[in-house]
């Protein structure tokens, strides 16, 4: 029931980002681009992987979604954005609960043994985030992913839950929006 409600509200701020840039940009937006290899290659493995949903979420894409947009809500002009600053207030409020009910079912429901059996695979997703440039691409260090450098063979499949599929949907789109350099509000 959490995941129900949490995908809503990701979708919520999806649908009010993608309004927002819908109002400064002509189309095409280019908001359907996977801006890295290394994104799409998280996502595959998010839902696919041999691992409690629980660490996929909360543990790295969630703090990775919240992390991209810190920057723009620091660096807008509080006046000039005004409209764009208050989306992104509101989505950090929310993200920011959706972490700490995270936070609190992993606390009671991932055990020491599930831990250790994601670590190899949480440091992966890590690691390809962090070959991005980070949440926010401001630091690429490349624009492909080097073969051999991500086990591509982590677990995914063709068969996607639709509720996993819709939450981490509303994730990929604001970290494509949120990480892509060239990309202002």
């Amino acid at each position: 029931m959490a995941w129900s409600h949490q995908g809503w509200v990701c979708a919520e701020h999806v649908a009010a980002l993608r309004a927002r840039v819908g109002e400064m940009r002509e189309p095409p937006l280019g908001l359907v681009k996977v801006p890295h290899p290394a994104l799409e290659f998280i996502f595959d493995e998010l839902l696919a992987a041999p691992l409690p949903e629980l660490l996929r979420l909360y543990e790295t894409v969630l703090p990775a979604v919240r992390e991209a947009q810190q920057p723009h809500f620091r660096e807008t002009h509080l006046l000039a954005d005004q409209p764009t600053r208050r989306l992104i207030r509101f989505a950090l409020i929310d993200l920011d609960e959706i972490l700490e009910y995270g936070s609190k079912a992993i606390a009671a429901l991932v055990t020491p043994e599930n831990r250790a059996a994601a670590t190899q695979f949480l440091e992966t997703l890590h690691s390809a985030l962090a070959f991005v440039g980070g949440t926010d691409g401001t630091s690429p260090q490349g624009t492909s992913i080097p073969p051999g450098s991500f086990p591509l063979n982590l677990g995914v499949t063709t068969v996607f839950h639709s509720v996993t599929l819709g939450f981490l949907g509303g994730a990929s789109f604001l970290i494509s929006i949120l990480s892509d350099p060239n990309f202002c509000f």
